[in-house]
């Protein structure tokens, strides 16, 4: 059962599973368990960060694949993970929801009023920096200086969100199990 796809910007296509992932590259595919160093099998998200390395959510925690080399980072259930233009890593897990991670340690990822205890399934990074979370019916987007929220009435499904997409347009479509919507925003 395929979670999640990544095609790297060196154009090797990842595939998160229920059973890890795998990756093809070169003309050669790889596999990674957690006989391999993940933190979990079932894998939730991938994301590239701005160094080429590969970020790999799942339901026992995040591992980092840098110079070839798999790094349990925590052991949380990871729902989503994005890089954001700062270079900090937004992990969204089940029990502390969203969170940043520096290099070193992890710590609530925004001050905002409502959004602690916002624990969203999808996150993706925008063309102009903004981050988006996807949750039950909502999708909100967060930038440095504030955050505004999205529902029914600017054309979010009322389900779990669990993708999101930006169009070349800078339209998000959110999408669930069954429905897709263009959020107007």
């Amino acid at each position: 059962q395929i979670h999640t796809l990544l095609e790297d910007s060196k154009g090797a296509l990842s595939v998160g599973t229920a059973n890890g992932v795998s990756r093809f590259w070169d003309g050669k595919f790889s596999r990674w368990t957690a006989l391999e160093g993940l933190a979990g099998e079932s894998i939730t998200q991938l994301a590239e960060d701005s160094e080429g390395d590969l970020w790999i959510g799942s339901n026992l925690g995040l591992t980092r694949l840098h110079g070839g080399i798999l790094e349990k980072i925590s052991a949380a259930d990871t729902r989503a993970v994005v890089k954001d233009k700062s270079g900090a890593v937004l992990v969204s897990t089940v029990g502390d929801g969203l969170l940043r991670y520096d290099g070193k340690n992890f710590s609530p990822g925004w001050d905002a009023p409502a959004l602690p205890a916002l624990r969203p399934y999808r996150l993706l990074l925008d063309a102009k920096g903004n981050i988006w979370a996807g949750a039950v019916g909502k999708i909100f987007r967060i930038s440095q200086s504030d955050w505004k929220e999205f529902g029914a009435k600017e054309g979010v499904p009322g389900v779990l969100i669990t993708c999101l997409m930006e169009t070349s347009d800078g339209a998000i479509l959110a999408g669930s199990t069954d429905q897709i919507g263009r959020a107007h925003v």
